[in-house]
């Protein structure tokens, strides 16, 4: 596993991933400029939706072209968009389009760096591999959004996107030097809606919308939530967040794979539902550590489980695709609720949005087992053996 192409995929998403984690104050950014919560949901809602749009157009990018291309695609178009965002001074056109450009350029990175591992990494160690491949993202969660409220107590937000700008080119420079993206199997792509009505995988398309709508709670709202309760900073619950998941990967990334990946995803998405209900009822520091100690352990857990149960139901040619779909299906579920969220937020408050969140969740967690059921990961598991 860990031989020059896993440090270069490493290094080129660890530096677009430090591009991303400063975007988490692009809603500081907004609410700067005039947006409340509600619009501000509305236009991540859109932004996710012309994201889902082009995911079709990205899985056959990926599986004709190959990872590489959409790779440094991708990450050349982060720095644009970090670029963009230091000009944006006011509400309007332009702050739409650039945050509509990051959904295409999230596309793009996310499917290809992780569909690129999901080829070399072994199927009886894929979750483990996609989950220390995953530290790339977690690692600079709470380092980014703690630089970027050092940056913004002495500066402003145009200094911070272009830091952005800046990392984005570094992860653009090492996704010059990766070697070949493609692992090529005997069979051609049965393609994106193929893999969409899979009746193995529709069971884990709920999975990453589960997921998807914990990311949209975590990642948007968490920092309105600060910024309008009278707590300091958001830094403290995202370093806890990804110190946290870092640490989990590090020590115990080889559960899932050893007990089962779908066994282990129930307690995974339990411990972010934990922590969006602590978040309901607190008002403190300690609250919010507490809250970003949780999320970090879901999001360790939850997202690699996922996406490995994904590749594991799928063959070496349609991988690609299967990894389009999930990421369109966790962009699907920021359309449809981080708008509703908002609204719900702006309607009854940061409590009863967390909380009927949290509900929800739960129950999608419930259906998710019951249609699964019938799938037997045993026989997925041992059907993907000697897939590359």
């Amino acid at each position: 596993m860990f031989q020059r192409w896993f440090f270069v995929v490493f290094a080129a998403s660890l530096a677009s991933e430090v591009t991303h984690s400063l975007f988490l104050h692009v809603p500081g950014l907004m609410l700067k400029v005039g947006y409340n919560e509600a619009r501000i949901g509305l236009i991540a809602g859109a932004a996710a939706m012309v994201a889902v749009v082009v995911r079709p157009g990205i899985g056959r990018l990926i599986n004709r072209r190959g990872r590489r291309l959409a790779i440094r695609v991708g990450t050349g178009l982060l720095a644009a968009v970090s670029i963009g965002y230091a000009f944006v001074d006011q509400a309007g056109v332009f702050l739409v389009t650039v945050r509509i450009v990051q959904g295409v350029a999230d596309a793009l990175t996310y499917t290809a760096f992780f569909a690129y591992v999901a080829d070399r990494v072994p199927a009886e160690k894929r979750t483990q591999g996609l989950g220390l491949f995953g530290i790339s993202g977690l690692a600079p969660i709470g380092l980014g959004t703690a630089a970027g409220d050092f940056i913004l107590a002495s500066a402003d937000y145009r200094l911070l996107f272009f830091v952005a700008a800046g990392f984005s080119l570094i992860a653009l420079t090492f996704a010059m030097t990766l070697p070949g993206g493609r692992v090529v199997g005997g069979e051609a792509p049965k393609g994106f809606f193929h893999a969409l009505l899979n009746k193995d995988l529709i069971p884990v398309w709920l999975a990453a919308a589960l997921v998807g709508m914990s990311f949209s709670l975590a990642f948007v709202y968490v920092k309105t939530f600060v910024d309008t309760s009278g707590l300091v900073s958001v830094g403290p619950f995202f370093l806890a967040y990804s110190g946290v998941a870092v640490l989990l990967r590090l020590a115990f990334g080889w559960v899932p794979d050893h007990f089962g990946p779908k066994r282990v995803y129930g307690p995974g998405l339990v411990f972010y539902i934990a922590a969006f209900l602590v978040l309901a009822f607190t008002r403190s520091s300690a609250g919010l550590l507490v809250a970003g100690v949780l999320a970090g352990a879901g999001h360790s857990l939850s997202f690699p489980i996922a996406l490995s149960l994904a590749t594991l139901r799928s063959g070496p040619d349609d991988r690609g695709s299967v990894t389009t779909v999930f990421m369109a299906v966790i962009d699907v579920a920021a359309m449809v609720m981080t708008p509703v969220i908002g609204a719900l937020i702006t309607a009854v408050g940061y409590t009863g949005g967390f909380v009927a969140t949290s509900v929800v969740l739960l129950l999608g967690l419930a259906t998710f087992y019951r249609l699964d059921r019938k799938v037997s990961q045993t026989e997925a598991f041992t059907s993907a053996q000697g897939t590359p």
